[in-house]
C-alpha cells in the first residue's frame, strides 16, 4: 500500500510482468456464443416452458395464434476490474474492515464483529 500515487506508480514500474498466451478465454467470441445459444434455444427438445395455461392438443382445440420471438442483448461480463480485497484496522479491541462487500451486515453478524 502506498501513501501517494507517485509512490505507487514508481513501485508498479519496478514490476517485471510476464504475459502468456495460455489464457482459457483466448479466442473467445461473443458472436460465436450467441450463435450457439440461438441454436440451443431453437431446438424443441431443449425448449423451456415459461408459462402454460391449457393445452390445445389435449383440450381438442387448435391454437388461434402462435407467437414466436427471439430476444438477445450484448454479452457483458459482470466482474470487478480490480482484485477483491479488503483493508482492516485493528484498534482498541475493535476491528474496522473496508472492502467491496455486498452482504456486510451478514458478515458482521457471522463474525460477531458488531
Amino acid at each position: 500500500m502506498a501513501d501517494s500515487f507517485w509512490t505507487a506508480k514508481k513501485a508498479r514500474d519496478l514490476l517485471e510482468i510476464k504475459w502468456t498466451n495460455s489464457s482459457r478465454v483466448k479466442g473467445y467470441s461473443s458472436d460465436d456464443e450467441l450463435e450457439r445459444f440461438v441454436e440451443i434455444s431453437s431446438n424443441p427438445d431443449g425448449a423451456a416452458v415459461i408459462f402454460e395455461k391449457g393445452n390445445s392438443a389435449t383440450d381438442g382445440g387448435k391454437p388461434v395464434k402462435t407467437l414466436r420471438a427471439t430476444y438477445s442483448s450484448a454479452h457483458v461480463h459482470h466482474a470487478t476490474m480490480e482484485p477483491p480485497s479488503a483493508t482492516a484496522l485493528v484498534e482498541g479491541g475493535r476491528v474496522q474492515i473496508w472492502g467491496l462487500f455486498k452482504l456486510r451486515h451478514s458478515y458482521s453478524e457471522q463474525s460477531q464483529l458488531n
